[in-house]
């Protein structure tokens, strides 16, 4: 179960890192092996970039004939078929990894030109 976590503590105590953390859901028992991730979380640019890229295949990419008019539900949509998180708690790297899924996704599913995007954008990817 993947729950997300807020730091409250932190301390050492005979060589050991102590950390106190606030889980809003179910608490795992005493003993229970948890993995942690902390780090940069995307970008504002690639936040932009990511939003810019949703409008365009709306506007641009032919979208709105598949029923698809606001980049908000289709990000909903994405992510319920992509990925099993919020896209929000994604580091940097975690985040392109998606946006590839999304390009590819657009590409295969929709048959839209996602190349003539980023021409259009400088070349930026």
């Amino acid at each position: 179960m993947r729950q997300t976590a807020k730091v409250l503590k932190i301390g050492q105590k005979d060589g050991m890192l102590l950390v106190l953390l606030q889980i809003n859901e179910r608490q795992p028992e005493p003993g229970t092996i948890v993995s942690v991730q902390w780090g940069k979380k995307r970008t504002t640019n690639q936040n932009s970039l990511y939003w810019q890229f949703l409008t365009w295949c709306i506007e641009e990419g032919g979208l709105k004939e598949h029923g698809h008019f606001f980049p908000d539900a289709l990000h909903e949509n994405l992510k319920q078929h992509l990925v099993k998180e919020s896209t929000s708690d994604m580091t940097t790297t975690e985040f392109n990894d998606y946006f590839e899924k999304v390009k590819m996704f657009m590409k295969e599913f929709f048959e839209v030109d996602v190349d003539s995007f980023f021409q259009g954008n400088g070349g930026e990817e």
